[in-house]
């Protein structure tokens, strides 16, 4: 005596979870680039208009260079500016005036909502 267990659709299954999957994948690529792009747009607002540290501009190249480099499921915001870690951090003569760091903090539920938009899409 044996028994004999047939599983159907199981290919189905497997194939419509690796779309979704996928399409999970994109959605998550998709809004992690619009939370970056939205972050770096916050932190030249806060370094051309003081709204998460002291105004850090004096010829507005600082802001300028800030940069977004999306990368899969993460991004980086960022300035390759000289001085731009000593705006940041301080120096022995001068305050920090953190827009990076502050603008990641203040912004953190708004990312989080940018990044559930596109999940809902799903």
């Amino acid at each position: 005596m044996s028994v004999k267990i047939e599983l159907n659709g199981v290919q189905k299954a497997t194939k419509f979870i690796n779309r979704k999957n996928k399409k999970m994948s994109r959605l998550i690529d998709s809004g992690v680039r619009k939370a970056a792009f939205f972050v770096h747009g916050e932190v030249k607002t806060s370094i051309l208009r003081g709204t998460n540290a002291s105004v850090a501009v004096d010829t507005g190249l600082f802001a300028g260079t800030v940069q977004v480099k999306p990368k899969g499921k993460d991004a980086i915001i960022f300035s390759n500016l000289s001085y731009a870690k000593y705006v940041e951090f301080g120096t022995t003569k001068m305050a920090p005036r953190p827009h990076f760091t502050n603008t990641k903090s203040k912004n953190k539920h708004k990312v989080l909502k940018i990044l559930k938009e596109e999940i809902k899409k799903l």
